[in-house]
C-alpha cells in the first residue's frame, strides 16, 4: 500500500453518527472525479453493513469502498490507518475515552484529523498536550467539527465579519426540533454525556493548573441573566447551555486576540427549552442525572438501562432523520471601530445585530454536513486556513474557507436578519447572507 493512497479515511464508521457522515462522504465523492477514501473500524462485518446502510439512505452503490481494520486499543493498526491519508475523520466516541490513541497516531504519521466531540476535557487538554508536537509535525488538529460546535463557533463570527464596528458582546440562543417517531440522542452521546457528567470535576482541575490567557475586558459588561429566563428573541424559556461551545468560543478569541488583534466579544450561550413548565422539568432532570452519575453504580446503571433513565430519549436503533435546529445570535456593540483591541470606548453600545444559523435537519444529520463541510475546506481551500500545523477550534481554522456555500448545499443556512442604530431605534431587514 503506498503513502497517502486515500484522500479521506473515516474512523468509525459503523456507529449512528459514522453512518451519516459516510453518507455525505458518499454524496461528495460522486462530485469528484479522482476523489478515493476509505472507511475504518474494528469489525468488518459493521463495516459492510454500514455500507449497505448509506447504500440504501443515499441510492449510490458503495459496494467496493475499501475497508481498513483499525482498533483504538491497537496502536499499530492506527499507525497502518493514518499512513494511508491526508485526512482522518474520527467518530469514535467517547473521545476522552478513546479519542488520544487516534491523535496522537494522526501526528506521529503525518495526517491531518477533524472529530465530532463535545467533551471540554478531551479538547481542552489535547490542545495542551499536542499543540506544540503537532506544530513541529505540520499535522493539523481540528475538533468539534460537529453540531458541537460549528455552529456556535463560526456563527460568532459570521455576525463579527457583518457587523461592521466593534462587537462588545454576542448572546447565543439554541434551540432544536426532531421527529417523536424516532430517538432523539444515539448511546453514543448517552455514554458521552455521562462521563463528562462524571469527570467535570477534572475539567476544573485541569484547567486550575493551567496558565490562565487573558483577554481584555470591555467596560459594558454583557447582561446577566436569571438560571431560567424568557427572550423574546428565541420566544420561549431559556437555560445557560452547558455543552463545549463556550470553551470552544473563548479559544477562538483568544488565538484571533493573540494572532490578528481582533478585539474579543463577551460571549453567552443558551439553550431554548420552550414552556416554563418543560424548562423546570429539564433542570430537575438534570440535577437527578448529575446525582445518578457521579457514582460508579449510577454510571453503570444509566448505561445499562438507559431507556429508562433518559425516559425513551437515547436508542441504540436509528436516530430522527426529520426536524430543525437553529442558532439565534444577538450582538451587541458601536457603529464604529478603535484601532486597538486594547481601547475602551467611552460610551455605551449603541447597534445591535441580529444574525441565524438555521439546519432543516436535526442536530445528528447537521453534524454530517458540518463536519463534511469542514473535511472539504480542508482538502480544497489549504490557501484559506492556516498555513503550518497545530491544534486549532474551527473558526480558527475554517473561518475564512468557504464553509458556508457547502453548508448552503446540505440546507444549512446563515443569515443576517436584522439591525437596529440604538441612535435612532430604527431597525433595519437585511436580505439574507449566506
Amino acid at each position: 500500500i503506498s503513502l497517502s493512497m486515500y484522500d479521506l479515511i473515516l474512523f468509525g464508521a459503523s456507529g449512528i453518527t459514522g453512518e451519516l457522515v459516510l453518507e455525505e462522504i458518499s454524496k461528495y465523492a460522486a462530485t469528484k472525479e479522482s476523489f478515493k477514501w476509505a472507511i475504518a473500524g474494528r469489525s468488518e462485518s459493521k463495516l459492510k453493513k454500514s455500507l449497505e446502510t448509506a447504500s440504501r439512505e443515499s441510492g449510490a452503490d458503495l459496494k467496493t469502498v475499501p475497508l481498513i481494520i483499525a482498533d483504538v486499543s491497537d496502536p499499530v493498526s492506527l499507525s497502518d490507518m493514518c499512513k494511508q491519508t491526508k485526512l482522518l475523520l474520527n467518530c469514535v466516541g467517547p473521545y476522552e475515552l478513546y479519542g488520544e490513541p487516534v491523535v496522537k497516531a494522526c501526528i506521529e504519521n503525518g495526517c491531518d484529523h477533524l472529530d465530532v466531540t463535545g467533551e471540554p476535557l478531551f479538547l481542552e487538554s489535547i490542545s495542551e498536550k499536542y499543540h506544540e508536537l503537532a506544530t513541529e509535525k505540520g499535522v493539523s488538529i481540528i475538533g468539534a467539527c460537529g453540531f458541537d460546535s460549528v455552529p456556535s463557533d463560526l456563527g460568532v463570527y459570521f455576525l463579527k465579519d457583518h457587523f461592521n464596528g466593534d462587537v462588545n458582546s454576542i448572546e447565543v440562543y439554541l434551540s432544536m426540533k426532531t421527529s417523536s417517531k424516532l430517538g432523539g440522542m444515539s448511546i453514543g452521546t448517552w455514554k458521552t454525556i455521562i462521563n463528562s457528567i462524571s469527570t467535570m470535576r477534572k475539567v476544573k482541575e485541569f484547567r486550575a493548573k493551567q496558565k490562565r490567557r487573558t483577554l481584555p475586558k470591555s467596560s459594558f459588561k454583557i447582561q446577566e441573566r436569571f438560571m431560567i429566563h424568557y427572550n423574546e428573541h428565541v420566544k420561549g424559556w431559556c437555560i445557560p447551555f452547558l455543552g463545549s461551545d463556550m470553551s470552544i468560543v473563548r479559544r477562538s478569541q483568544l488565538y484571533f486576540y493573540e494572532e490578528e488583534k481582533e478585539r474579543p466579544a463577551q460571549v453567552k450561550i443558551y439553550f431554548r427549552v420552550g414552556s416554563l413548565l418543560s424548562t423546570l422539568a429539564l433542570l430537575l432532570y438534570g440535577l437527578f442525572l448529575g446525582a445518578v452519575c457521579s457514582f460508579g453504580c449510577g454510571r453503570n446503571l444509566c448505561t445499562k438501562y438507559f431507556r429508562f433513565f433518559s425516559f425513551g430519549m437515547v436508542t441504540d436503533e436509528n436516530i430522527a432523520r426529520e426536524g430543525e435546529t437553529r442558532h439565534v445570535f444577538v450582538g451587541n456593540g458601536w457603529d464604529t471601530k478603535l484601532n486597538s483591541p486594547e481601547e475602551q470606548h467611552d460610551t455605551p453600545p449603541n447597534k445591535t445585530m441580529i444574525t441565524e444559523i438555521h439546519s432543516e435537519t436535526p442536530g445528528y444529520v447537521a453534524t454530517a454536513a458540518y463536519l463534511m463541510s469542514c473535511a472539504s475546506a480542508m482538502l480544497e481551500q489549504r490557501n484559506k486556513v492556516p498555513s503550518g500545523g497545530g491544534v486549532y477550534t474551527t473558526a480558527g481554522f475554517f473561518r475564512h474557507t468557504a464553509y458556508k456555500e457547502f453548508l448552503a448545499k446540505q440546507n444549512i443556512h446563515f443569515q443576517v436578519k436584522s439591525e437596529i442604530s440604538l441612535k435612532t431605534a430604527k431597525t433595519e431587514s437585511l436580505p439574507a447572507e449566506e
